[in-house]
């Protein structure tokens, strides 16, 4: 009886253990089915979500070359080569003068491409100004920059804030936002410039016009160049009549600010003057140029907050340091220190 005992526990519990091993097995199986499924419900998904990106890309195209197709002789745009380039005492955008009036000593030279005969120049040096037509080719947004006829949802920054070393007549405060057409604004939606210098002279050897009060880039490329005609260019002449000029475009209203040297920053500029580019040899007009090029930049707040650390001009082959002191209403820049740049801070030549 005993071991009828023992038999019926041990048959029991080898049941028991069938039938959870069965119901295992069955979950497993389960399991494995629920996993394909949901897998194969994930492909159809992604391969949905694919077809659906298609189709809007698709549909987006569609959609652009409607547009397209319904603007009124849309031209083609070409593609102009630069005719030259120019060297300037300008090295980066910093403290360029944002008008060629502003600074009548800065120096610039355009010299046109090799394939260019020299012939081209012939009369230019009859005139005493030209109009440069350029690209501004350090612009930061180069990359947002797309043409209008190629995206019907272009967009670009239709309001710019005018020059804040400006006084704006009856608004009180610097910094109003003006349509980006009624400005010089170098972000356009076509990055291309239009400057007024002053011939000096015109090299007909090297192909090579030199510059006076200019505000233009080292390296930046030059797509035409045209002489001022007065008969042309000026309203005055042509009489038509009162030539009205917005307080936030009249350089006339630019405030200035004191510039001083610092003791012994004069003994450097002497050391420096064979070193120069544009003016080589001439540290006096270099220098000169420089006090014009930091009085009519105000965009430059004191340095106060960080005394040990000046702000920096790269001109002509050198770095200029220079800290802000004062108070807001008199604030006085002071030339701290120049040096002779290196390479790599873009104290090179220019593409010429």
């Amino acid at each position: 009886m005993k071991n009828l005992a023992l038999v019926k526990v041990f048959g029991g519990a080898a049941v028991t253990a069938a039938v959870g091993l069965y119901a295992l097995s069955r979950h497993r199986k389960y399991r494995a089915t629920c996993l394909a499924r949901l897998r194969a419900l994930e492909e159809t998904l992604a391969a949905e979500r694919e077809f659906t990106s298609e189709l809007t890309e698709t549909l987006t195209d569609m959609a652009a070359d409607l547009a397209l197709s319904n603007k009124p002789d849309a031209p083609e745009i070409e593609t102009y080569l630069p005719i030259g380039y120019v060297k300037s005492c300008y090295v980066s955008i910093c403290c360029t003068p944002r008008n060629a009036a502003l600074v009548k000593s800065a120096r610039a030279e355009i010299t046109l491409d090799k394939n260019i005969s020299n012939t081209s120049l012939e009369g230019m040096k009859e005139f005493s100004h030209l109009w440069v037509v350029f690209v501004f080719h350090k612009n930061n947004n180069k990359d947002k920059v797309r043409s209008v006829w190629s995206d019907p949802g272009y967009t670009f920054r239709s309001k710019v804030r005018v020059p804040r070393n400006n006084k704006i007549e009856g608004d009180g405060s610097s910094g109003v936002k003006v349509g980006c057409f009624a400005t010089r604004t170098p972000h356009r939606p076509n990055p291309i410039g239009l400057t007024l210098a002053k011939i000096e002279r015109v090299d007909m050897k090297t192909r090579t016009i030199h510059l006076l009060g200019s505000d233009l880039l080292d390296g930046t490329p030059v797509l035409d160049i045209k002489p001022y005609v007065a008969c042309y260019d000026n309203p005055t002449v042509l009489d038509y009549g009162e030539v009205k000029v917005a307080s936030f475009s009249d350089y006339t209203t630019f405030k200035e600010r004191e510039v001083v040297l610092a003791k012994g920053v004069e003994e450097e500029w002497k050391l420096l003057a064979g070193k120069l580019r544009l003016y080589k040899g001439n540290w006096e007009e270099c220098l000169k140029c420089v006090k014009q090029t930091l009085a009519c930049d105000l965009s430059r707040g004191e340095t106060l907050k960080n005394p040990l650390k000046p702000y920096v001009l790269e001109f002509d082959g050198c770095v200029v340091e220079y800290v802000v002191e004062g108070q807001e209403e008199s604030y006085k820049t002071v030339i701290v220190s120049v040096r002779r740049a290196r390479k790599e801070e873009g104290g090179g030549k220019g593409r010429v």
